[in-house]
C-alpha cells in the first residue's frame, strides 16, 4: 500500500510539469461538434477515461472468474 502511494507521488511531479508547459489551447472536432479547450486538460481526461475504463474491465474480468 505505501509503494502505491510513493509511486503515485513521483508521478504526480512530471504531471504537473505536463500540464503547466501545455497550457496552448486546442480545437476538438468530433462531428459538428467543435471546442477549444488546453491541450494538458483533454490528455489528462483521455488519461482518465482509459484508468476508468482499465478499472471497470478488471472488475468484470474478477467477477467473471469469481463466479466460476
Amino acid at each position: 500500500m505505501k509503494f502505491k502511494i510513493l509511486f503515485g507521488i513521483v508521478l504526480l511531479v512530471p504531471v504537473l510539469m505536463f500540464v503547466q508547459y501545455n497550457i496552448e489551447p486546442v480545437v476538438v472536432h468530433f462531428y459538428k461538434w467543435e471546442q477549444s479547450a488546453p491541450l494538458s486538460l483533454l490528455l489528462l481526461g483521455a488519461l482518465v477515461i482509459g484508468i476508468l475504463l482499465g478499472m471497470m474491465l478488471s472488475f468484470f474480468r474478477r467477477r467473471k472468474k469469481a463466479k466460476k
